[in-house]
């Protein structure tokens, strides 16, 4: 908890606040002003469900999985090209799971804005029913498959430094973009930023289902979610492993990589 408190404090030099807040602050009333612009049908609440999470999952997460631990890393590359944290009497491994504890508590407190703000919107301003089971195990679900991008981005920020977590990140966009169309079908649990859109979806198919027909066999969509969210857990535990043991022997950048 104190390196954690530490890092908090740390954040109020960076932009990573004001990046955590203001996103949601902007997108759940983007989302709602969208949603709110299609006519009402019984199919709505499904419909808005995907919406919600796919632009979340595939847009907002690979790119803000790759700013939040990369500016972390940048923060201690600006403030002494890492000569505090290394030479901290801290072990390395608590420091850099202090990091990637940050990194996810960032992007749970976003995400939980994000949610809270768009389902208090649509219980005030639009006359649809709200599966509210869905949107909680969707959310939760949604941050344990972000679990590896953090894991993943963290690496990268103090091996190659922001702009490759970024680059990394704005490729993962486009993959998370197109995995959830037709082109992820059978592939999609194999792609890492494709685990929180898709993920979450299919716990909307589960607790929230169309009532047009087409509905998916409960078994069927548990199997399906089964296939990501244990590779999900399995990366991330791999990764931290990884990237524990590697930071424990890194001596820093040199100034021009």
């Amino acid at each position: 908890m104190k390196i954690l408190a530490m890092e908090w404090l740390k954040t109020k030099r960076t932009p990573l606040r004001l990046i955590a807040w203001v996103t949601p602050l902007l997108a759940s009333p983007a989302l709602l002003w969208y949603v709110g612009q299609r006519t009402v049908t019984a199919e709505t609440p499904f419909w808005i469900y995907q919406v919600v999470f796919q632009c979340w999952g595939a847009v907002v997460v690979p790119v803000g999985a790759s700013l939040l631990p990369g500016l972390l890393a940048y923060e201690e590359e600006t403030s002494g090209h890492f000569f505090g944290l290394l030479q901290s009497r801290i072990p390395r491994k608590k420091l850099y799971l202090g990091k990637l504890g940050m990194a996810f508590i960032l992007a749970m407190a976003s995400t939980l804005l994000f949610i809270g703000l768009f389902l208090g919107g649509m219980a005030l301003w639009l006359n649809v029913p709200i599966p509210w089971l869905a949107y909680l195990v969707g959310t939760m679900v949604l941050l344990v498959a972000t679990l590896p991008l953090l894991a993943l981005y963290l690496w990268v920020s103090f091996a190659w430094g922001l702009g490759a977590a970024l680059g990394l990140g704005g490729c993962g966009l486009l993959l998370a973009a197109l995995m959830v169309t037709g082109l992820g079908e059978g592939v999609w649990f194999l792609i890492p930023w494709a685990w929180p859109p898709r993920l979450a979806g299919l716990v909307g198919f589960w607790l929230s289902p169309s009532p047009l027909g087409g509905s998916l066999p409960t078994g069927f969509i548990l199997t399906e979610i089964s296939k990501g969210l244990f590779p999900a857990l399995g990366v991330f535990l791999g990764l931290t492993n990884f990237g524990t043991r590697w930071f424990a022997r890194w001596e820093g950048r040199a100034m021009y990589e």
